[in-house]
């Protein structure tokens, strides 16, 4: 996973403000599922990394597919 430890500094601040209302585990295995688009392309040498995963509409899905 390219760059998912770098969010997970900013989940646990948002875990304290949040509390039961925010799992730094499901925010992590969203990250994970993330970033397989991008490993993927690095992997097969891609010229853009961050498509459709990454959008708005990509990562609501991701959400809700892991929660």
């Amino acid at each position: 996973m390219p760059f998912t430890p770098l969010h997970m500094g900013p989940a646990l601040v948002i875990k304290a403000a949040g509390g039961r209302h925010f799992s730094v585990l499901v925010f992590g295995i969203a990250q994970v599922a993330m970033d397989i688009e991008p490993l993927v392309g690095i992997i097969r040498g891609w010229d853009v990394l961050h498509g459709w995963s990454h959008t708005y509409l990509g990562a609501t899905l991701i959400g809700i597919a892991v929660f």
